[in-house]
């Protein structure tokens, strides 16, 4: 953005420049020609201080929107069940859990013997 400043400030200072060659002119083709010129540059420093207030803008929401996923990422994540089903609690909003694709397996508790249902292979 500093660089689109610059622009439109030299833009500007070109503007004012053909403005005084063009009363310092004695030639009224000249005048014409060198306010002309300045009006040129005028637009072109209109422009970029439009495109510098969009741009602006943009990174203002995208400064918004990065603040908003911040706090979203310090809250603790939860697991807890939304009805029957499990969901993970991210930024306060339920994420429902995917149900398992394949039925449960079975397997022996190495420590205690116990058959443990496994849901993922």
């Amino acid at each position: 953005m500093a660089r689109q400043r610059e622009q439109e400030s030299d833009a500007r200072q070109k503007a004012e420049q053909a403005e005084r060659t063009a009363a310092a002119s004695a030639d009224p083709a000249e005048t014409d020609k060198q306010r002309q010129v300045a009006n040129v540059w005028r637009e072109v420093a209109d422009t970029l201080r439009q495109e510098n207030e969009s741009l602006k803008a943009q990174l203002s929401k995208v400064m918004r929107e990065a603040e908003e996923v911040k706090s979203r990422l310090s809250d603790p994540v939860q697991l807890r069940t939304e009805g029957s089903e499990p969901a993970i609690v991210f930024g306060g909003e339920p994420l429902l859990l995917p149900q398992p694709t394949q039925p449960p397996r079975t397997a022996k508790c190495p420590s205690c013997g116990a058959d443990v249902s496994l849901l993922f292979p």
